[in-house]
């Protein structure tokens, strides 16, 4: 109930398309119109051209591709529009892409002239304007559109280091630097509501085919024990053949004329195969001391199969579980769309090299924060609860059938009826330890955030603090 209201507060207060869209310099989201709050209509510039290493830019109608000229250092995209130097015979930058008319809608307060952006093409990359990346005007360079933003492509940053001396490796840098800062709640439903289809694809659909494609090959004699085996001795066979391919080609090192490895290179190479065949040795004397326990899983698994045979709409339970996880998903990522955008559009103003830059982005306060886990919390405990009722159904129709004196008389009833009790009776065991699954990861989710920020400030003591801490949960969650 929480979490519904939470989703249609989410609904009424949120729009996901600012979630989609990149946002300029000044707080307009390219491709939607922002006149309703005092900004400029973007409906016709849906991509974003980085004007500096903050990821601060203009909204353009498309991404500048120029496969012939890459770089065109007399045209600049600045925060008032395109630039172009005096005596500049340049046609590139009304061909390739058209910035949006900010007008009097611009906040920003500096505008390139031939003074503070273009003394000259050397000076250029110095000057005010540019900065060396942190000001409030950049070339005019080829890009890939990714997401909606602009990127700059390889060959532009080749090109680029001809003319900046060498800047195109701190552009790179700088860049891979700022996507680590931005916020985690905006970037994780991003990434989250971006993937989707892959998600429903791969993790759902896909894996739901393939395990019922597995339950239905039990049922055939003789599948699991090949199978079993099979694997074991396949795994086996890996680390003995590739013990013996390190050896043979130690030997073929040392034989070389002229020498063209070195003797602790031969002699790395000699370990390892050695370490391979102990391996598999080990590998080997495991799967001996525990073969009955081994003879007894597939014995077990024989008899889950045989209760398919009996109950064959067993075999369905995944389908359900996936479907009522799809179902639930899909609502749970419109409302964490929509609360990643409750945020506050708020000014930030940078100082690097004696210019003050200053631009808007989304800033989150306590309660938006602790609403984005409280989701978080609602979508691990709504999937795992989903899991433990469809493993509690299936548990207690095979054991009915395992123990059942006349097992011919048992049938898809029996599953039918092993549902409906499951609802009625143990829906508060399946809550309760769902919630303490979803605690424990909702906790390591916790720590691997403040992991994250602390390999951003470089705290090398707490990183290996806070790794050991998620080995101790990834522990608990196993054991549970």
């Amino acid at each position: 109930a929480a979490m519904t209201w939470l989703g249609l507060f989410a609904l009424r207060n949120g729009d996901y398309r600012v979630l989609l869209s990149p946002m300029d310099y000044n707080g307009n989201v390219c491709g939607m119109n922002n006149s309703q709050h005092g900004g400029v209509d973007m409906t016709e510039y849906q991509y974003l051209y980085p004007v500096n290493f903050y990821l601060a830019g203009v909204c353009v109608n498309e991404c500048p591709t120029m496969p012939n000229q890459t770089v065109d250092p007399f045209t600049l995209i600045t925060y008032s529009g395109i630039y172009s130097v005096r005596n500049n015979t340049s046609s590139l930058s009304k061909n390739v892409t058209k910035v949006a008319d900010y007008g009097g809608n611009s906040s920003y307060e500096y505008e390139c002239t031939q003074e503070t952006c273009f003394p000259s093409i050397l000076e250029s990359w110095d000057s005010e304007g540019i900065n060396k990346g942190y000001g409030y005007a950049f070339y005019l360079v080829d890009t890939t559109s990714y997401l909606k933003h602009c990127i700059i492509s390889g060959k532009a940053v080749s090109e680029m280091r001809d003319i900046t001396f060498g800047a195109a490796d701190e552009i790179q840098g700088s860049i891979i630097d700022v996507k680590k800062s931005t916020s985690m709640i905006q970037e994780f439903y991003a990434d989250i509501y971006t993937s989707r289809m892959y998600i429903f694809g791969f993790g759902f659909c896909l894996s739901t085919v393939i395990g019922f494609l597995f339950l239905s090959g039990l049922r055939i004699p003789c599948i699991l024990p090949v199978f079993v085996w099979g694997s074991i001795f396949a795994t086996l066979a890996m680390f003995g053949g590739i013990g013996y391919y390190a050896r043979i080609e130690s030997f073929s090192w040392q034989a070389e004329e002229p020498q063209r490895h070195t003797e602790n290179e031969i002699f790395a190479l000699t370990v390892f195969g050695y370490v391979s065949w102990s391996l598999g040795g080990l590998l080997l004397l495991i799967v001996l001391v525990l073969r009955r326990r081994i003879m007894l899983t597939i014995g077990l698994v024989k008899e889950a199969s045989r209760a398919l045979s009996s109950m064959p709409i067993l075999t369905f339970i995944p389908v359900l579980q996936c479907g009522a996880i799809v179902s639930f998903v899909l609502i749970w990522m419109i409302y964490a769309a929509n609360l990643a955008t409750l945020g506050e559009l708020k000014p930030v103003t940078l100082e690097m090299n004696n210019l003050r830059l200053t631009f808007r982005r989304y800033e989150y306060d306590n309660s938006i924060q602790y609403s984005a886990w409280y989701l978080l919390f609602c979508f691990f405990w709504t999937t795992q609860f989903i899991l433990a009722l469809g493993e509690i159904m299936a548990a207690m129709a095979i054991a009915k059938w395992y123990f059942s004196r006349d097992r011919s008389k048992i049938g898809n009833f029996m599953v039918v009826s092993c549902f409906c009790q499951s609802i009625v009776y143990h829906t508060g065991t399946a809550a309760f330890g769902s919630l303490i699954i979803a605690a424990v990861e909702t906790i390591s989710s916790f720590l691997a955030y403040i992991q994250r920020r602390a390999q951003r400030i470089g705290g090398r003591v707490a990183e290996t603090i806070l790794c050991c801490l998620q080995c101790v949960l990834c522990c608990l969650e196993n054991f549970m």
